[in-house]
């Protein structure tokens, strides 16, 4: 199954440069993958002081910590190029989408790992006492030991187990998030 597949339940958005995305602070409950272009995401984007986490191409998630968690945008996220398309899913059509196709569910996996040891090494340069108890969760250890063909046996045998490791991926990202900008703060 291929992202075209998932436009059939998804709702598709064609942005100028600069668009929003998403905005920090807003509920949420949907998820967004960029087609084409690039966004960028952005933290404390209200304040005298944004922090531009990082720019994400086609195929990536955003938005994916509201969905998966049900809370407020943690961030804003801003269309880079003219012409950038991405595709907002809600929960039900999504998780669907992840037991189907364990490729594209490795691909979110993979994508959330990186974006969390990027932050836990911002968080580590501050805190190295944390950064080691957080390397030590088995979830994140997890995360960084499947290969694909191991997290697809995961996602046929136990769906749900796959969802929760996506599901925790989501809320370290956001701890982390959340423990940079009080740090960045003092």
């Amino acid at each position: 199954m291929g992202f075209e597949n998932l436009s059939k339940v998804g709702k598709l958005h064609k942005l100028t440069k600069d668009s929003v995305v998403c905005r920090e602070g807003e509920d949420g409950e949907t998820a967004f993958i960029v087609l084409s272009g690039n966004v960028r995401v952005v933290l404390n984007s209200y304040s005298a002081n944004p922090y531009i986490v990082t720019t994400l191409p086609a195929g990536s998630f955003v938005g994916e910590m509201s969905l998966f968690l049900k809370h407020q945008r943690t961030a804003t996220v801003i269309a880079v190029n003219d012409n950038t398309m991405v595709l907002e899913v809600g929960m039900d059509s999504f998780k669907d989408y992840l037991k189907e196709d364990a490729a594209t569910c490795f691909k979110l996996m993979k994508s959330l790992t990186n974006r969390v040891d990027g932050m836990l090494e911002k968080v580590g340069s501050f805190d190295k006492k944390f950064e080691f108890k957080f390397k030590s969760n088995h979830y994140y250890m997890l995360a960084h030991q499947l290969f694909q063909s191991q997290f697809a046996k995961l996602v046929n045998e136990n769906a749900d187990g796959a969802i929760a490791l996506i599901t925790f991926l989501c809320s370290s990202l956001k701890s982390l998030n959340d423990k940079f900008l009080e740090n960045e703060s003092n």
